[in-house]
């Protein structure tokens, strides 16, 4: 059911009109979609057992010293 969400929450804020109807959205208990998307993420890296310590950092990423992986995000890129 996440990825479906997911998916649904992706498509909506690629599309320029939707994207004040997404930033202005409030859900149970008032939490705002970014809040839902950490949730989220925080919960899909609970189910895949991504190890972190007590303060959040990840422990143990062996999959980031692997040489076929490349890991790249720049938030002022278009996806």
């Amino acid at each position: 059911m996440h990825n479906q969400l997911l998916g649904c929450l992706l498509d909506l804020m690629e599309n320029q009109k939707t994207m004040s109807h997404v930033s202005v959205w409030r859900g149970k208990d008032n939490i705002t979609t970014p809040h839902l998307l950490c949730e989220m993420w925080r919960d899909e890296e609970c189910r895949l057992g991504v190890p972190r310590d007590a303060n959040g950092t990840l422990t143990g990423a062996s999959c980031l010293d692997q040489p076929n992986v490349s890991v790249y995000f720049n938030p002022l890129t278009p996806m």
